[in-house]
């Protein structure tokens, strides 16, 4: 069975600031701050944290799969994402 996944491009269009990586009793937490995107991908991008489905953040040379915690608005175009870092999937539906 394959497992779907949203998937952010986040090494050209966006612009991605302040990461970090924690360890936790919940597994590896990455937060980051993604700015220049559009109304559209934030509310994509919400919708997939409400319903559960993963986002994998393309970033310059690696990639990160996340389990959504938590998205916080810093502006228009600015969101700060929170998520655990989890295995790989096999399916993805592309967000540009």
């Amino acid at each position: 069975m394959s497992t779907s996944y949203l998937q952010i491009d986040c090494s050209s269009a966006e612009q991605v600031n302040a990461t970090s990586v924690a360890f936790s009793a919940k597994g590896e937490l990455f937060d980051c701050t993604v700015g220049r995107m559009t109304k559209q991908a934030v509310s994509v991008l919400d919708d997939a944290m409400y319903a559960h489905l993963p986002v994998q953040l393309l970033l310059a040379g690696s990639s990160l799969l996340l389990d959504l915690e938590s998205l916080e608005s810093r502006d228009p175009h600015t969101i700060r994402i929170v998520g655990r870092v989890i295995g790989e999937s096999t399916a993805s539906v592309r967000l540009q």
